[in-house]
């Protein structure tokens, strides 16, 4: 669901999820996947055209989180 205002008037509209997915997304997928797997960032980059590694730093810090988060597994 979308919701915006024009004027003071409340505007919405619901959206099946499949409307809402983008190419963009599929390509961020991608990359936290294949960086998830241990598929060095180099080659990631040069199969999705990213020019450095700055561009990729969002992408490595999200699966850098994800570690810790299964990685705190093992302390319950």
């Amino acid at each position: 669901k979308r919701v915006w205002f024009v004027g003071g008037e409340r505007r919405e509209r619901t959206y099946k999820k499949y409307e809402l997915l983008t190419t963009h997304a599929g390509r961020r997928t991608f990359v936290v996947n294949a960086l998830y797997l241990g598929i060095p960032e180099r080659v990631v980059r040069s199969w999705t055209g990213h020019a450095d590694s700055r561009a990729m730093n969002p992408y490595v810090a999200i699966v850098e989180e994800l570690k810790q988060n299964e990685m705190s597994k093992f302390n319950k």
